[in-house]
């Protein structure tokens, strides 16, 4: 019996995508019995919490002093180690570039293992730690900043057996600051969960009040700022207030209160854990938003799109990727709350949303997390038979 664990200092219990990757995972080698999978879960306290027979979380006490949004990094090799002698692993995947990626391969030199090494580009790393977090020193410090970024991504990366990315116009970026070994892996959508077969009524006649829907992390990268200012000129432009639900927590949970407070239509409803709520908000909705520029995949689009509600895009990362070839290419070309506004009523007084609802329906179908373990499995075995 192989055995695969995964180690991420990305989990949050109140993540969204990479969240949602672990949670599928989990059930999906649960069905699995020929194969043991262990998910290291950076936690509050140290346990092992057995899912199914083969299926295991290794719970890890980790303290994160001065955060409270969930997110831990693991700096204790020993902890990790423990974990790797108990299950002398066949692959390790790391899904997240900082600490991990050392400890990971120290550790297995250490102790003489010969588990297969992958890595998860769940975050476009040289580009949002590095270069993103510079660009107040204006853009040449960004550029060298961003090329450190990728220095360090080709001294931890490189030493990998192969590293998995979701989206082909990043795994193009990769590539071009050099490196290798990529494989293009696409997540995948529950398909019984988000889906547009309750839809019913929830579609809006064309002179009834849109409804738009946002489902992010409440912070300037997904937008929420856009959103919060192009409101009251959207209400402007079509003449009266659509309603907005917004979903998530964050550093403008206050901004976003205040806007809920002052218009009747927009309702703050807090962080969505549970996926039945999340996909009955998307059938329910007209339009959502996925204004983030740094998304790896972008899974919350597939899931919007999956319900039959077309997403006004970033013009950049997978957002961008998503919305082109969904065939409904609802960018964001400039980043203000102007151009989002005049997006939002030209998609109100559109008469094309039936057919581009169609069309992201049909796009997401092509998305499954069966589909995504089925291939990510021979990719893992296609390594141990070498």
């Amino acid at each position: 019996m192989h055995c695969i664990i995964d180690c991420n200092n990305f989990w949050s219990p109140n993540g969204g995508g990479v969240r949602r990757y672990h949670l599928e995972k989990l059930n999906f080698y649960k069905e699995r019995s020929n194969i043991r999978y262990v998910f290291v879960m950076n936690d509050d306290k140290t346990y092992t919490e057995q899912i199914a027979s083969n299926t295991f979380i290794e719970h890890l006490e980790v303290k994160q002093p001065f955060r409270n949004d969930g997110y831990k990094n693991l700096l204790d090799a020993k902890k990790l180690e423990h974990i790797f002698l108990k299950y002398n692993p066949d692959v390790i995947e790391v899904g997240s570039p900082f600490f991990l990626p050392k400890m990971v391969n120290s550790i297995l030199k250490k102790n003489k293992l010969k588990a297969k090494v992958f890595g998860f580009w769940h975050n476009d790393f040289p580009v949002t730690s590095f270069k993103r977090n510079f660009q107040f020193a204006g853009s040449y410090i960004a550029g060298l900043a961003e090329k450190l970024g990728w220095l360090y991504a080709r001294k931890r990366y490189n030493k990998m057996d192969g590293i998995m990315v979701s989206s082909r116009l990043i795994g193009d970026r990769m590539k071009a600051n050099g490196i290798y070994n990529i494989i293009y892996l696409p997540l995948g959508v529950d398909l019984e969960t988000f889906n547009h077969q309750e839809r019913g009524n929830a579609d809006t006649l064309k002179n009834d009040r849109i409804s738009l829907f946002f489902a992010h992390r409440l912070n300037k990268e997904k937008g929420i700022d856009l959103v919060l200012k192009a409101y009251p000129k959207v209400c402007k432009y079509l003449g009266y207030e659509p309603k907005l639900i917004i979903a998530g927590s964050g550093p403008a949970d206050n901004k976003t209160k205040s806007l809920a407070n002052k218009y009747a239509n927009v309702h703050y409803i807090g962080y969505l854990s549970d996926k039945s709520s999340l996909a009955k908000h998307y059938r329910e909705a007209d339009l959502c938003f996925a204004l983030s520029q740094w998304e790896t995949f972008g899974l919350s689009i597939l899931e919007a799109y999956a319900c039959g509600a077309p997403v006004i895009a970033a013009s950049d990362g997978a957002a961008r990727e998503h919305a082109t070839n969904s065939g409904v290419p609802l960018l964001l070309k400039k980043r203000n709350s102007e151009e989002l506004a005049i997006l939002i009523r030209q998609f109100a007084e559109s008469k094309e949303r039936e057919s581009q609802k169609n069309s992201v329906i049909n796009y997401a179908k092509q998305f499954t997390w069966k589909k995504c373990f089925e291939k990510q499995l021979q990719i893992y075995e296609s390594h141990l038979v070498e």
